[in-house]
């Protein structure tokens, strides 16, 4: 479920060249052909992922000067009241922490606030 997920920044290098490292751990629940499809395409891919705080803003992982590393796994659990999920891991260098978003964020279901996190228009 999305309350697993959670992100990470660390520094990196040496003094005077020093970058951040930013982890961003993303758990969706099940192991299903949805779950599936997401991380195997994402599997080689470099990525900019836009990632709602628990607040609704939106927080940057990936740009043009970094390449973002991709991670996914998947759990099956042990026990039938096991947890079941597939996880994305990234990975990515930046000069700052994640970066926050400020702009329209483009979906199927509308047009979001990258500052509020709030539906701004439906779709046309």
């Amino acid at each position: 479920s999305t309350d697993k997920s959670n992100f990470s920044s660390e520094s990196q290098g040496e003094d005077g060249s020093k970058t951040m490292l930013n982890k961003l751990s993303i758990v969706f629940p099940d192991t299903e052909e949805e779950q599936s499809a997401l991380a195997s395409m994402l599997l080689n891919e470099d990525v900019i992922a836009l990632i709602p705080q628990r607040n609704g803003k939106c927080r940057q992982y990936g740009d043009d000067n970094f390449e973002c590393s991709v991670a996914p796994s998947q759990s099956s659990g042990s026990s039938v009241t096991d947890e079941t999920s597939t996880t994305v891991e990234l990975s990515v260098g930046c000069e700052t922490l994640p970066p926050f978003y400020y702009g329209d964020i483009p979906t199927a279901e509308g047009i979001y606030s990258g500052e509020t996190g709030d539906l701004k228009s439906l779709p046309a």
